[in-house]
């Protein structure tokens, strides 16, 4: 995974209260056995990178620059500047990745 620069986790988004905006990872396309693995076949994915969290999502240990695992239809799909984002609850969160 590469590391995220402060200036890929801009945004001109402020997220409020107990909310985060999320930039989905991609599922990779090629699997390591070398097999492609074509769009309609991946499953939607639920890691993702914290943009901006209101301020109450310190509580719960949640960040700017977070990888996290979250709920598989948790949030709300936004497009934003040319890509798609997340909002959603601090409670759609299931964990933090730490490595």
């Amino acid at each position: 995974m590469e590391i995220q620069t402060k200036k890929e986790l801009d945004t001109d988004l402020i997220a409020i209260t107990d909310r985060i905006v999320v930039r989905i990872e991609e599922e990779e396309s090629v699997r390591e056995s070398g097999l492609f693995l074509p769009d309609q076949a991946k499953e939607i994915p639920h890691k993702g990178i914290v943009l901006t969290a209101g301020p109450e999502c310190w509580k719960k240990g949640i960040d700017k620059g977070d990888r996290i695992i979250f709920v598989k239809w948790g949030g709300a799909k936004i497009r934003w500047n040319e890509e798609i984002l997340i909002v959603m609850d601090i409670n759609d969160v299931l964990a933090k990745i730490t490595n």
